[in-house]
């Protein structure tokens, strides 16, 4: 156990990997380490609405989804902040969970959503390898051409 420093409004707040994330009334949420000893500033969120956190669970990889008042979910990148995904209910998210490829999320009027975060749980080279499989594009000299990856890529998959 310890004891950390919060701002007036604090809503809610879970361990995520390493990290302590932190919600508030205003819809703001702070990613700080989990380690006590770490005085290193917080990671704010970016794209947050200006609701009250509801609630927050730890995503695929190194992410986070968030429930708002408003009914907004959303997925961040916890070494960015960037927004991942979102998708809006009607009424307060009160439920969230991460079932293998699904983010299921419900509110309190009984709105839901199960969402594919697929996509989301594989490396940077499983993914492009997927999307070579199915749009077999390539950009050269100026133009989009049907091909292969090419070769020199570094997740290129004839290598």
């Amino acid at each position: 156990r310890r004891s950390i420093d919060a701002d007036v409004g604090m809503s809610t707040m879970a361990t995520v990997g390493e990290h302590l994330v932190v919600g508030y009334l205003d819809g703001n949420i702070e990613v700080r380490s989990a380690d006590s000893d770490s005085d290193s500033a917080p990671l704010l969120l970016n794209d947050v609405p200006s609701s009250a956190v509801t609630s927050v669970i730890e995503g695929p990889g190194e992410t986070v989804v968030a429930g708002y008042g408003n009914g907004l979910v959303g997925l961040w990148s916890l070494e960015t902040g960037m927004l991942l995904r979102s998708v809006g209910l009607h009424g307060p998210v009160l439920h969230l969970l991460v079932d293998g490829s699904h983010l299921i999320a419900a509110t309190e009027l009984g709105s839901a959503v199960a969402l594919d975060i697929s996509v989301f749980q594989g490396d940077y080279c499983s993914l492009l390898a997927e999307i070579w499989r199915e749009v077999p594009l390539t950009w050269s000299e100026g133009r989009i051409e049907v091909g292969a990856p090419p070769n020199d890529h570094e997740c290129s998959v004839n290598q």
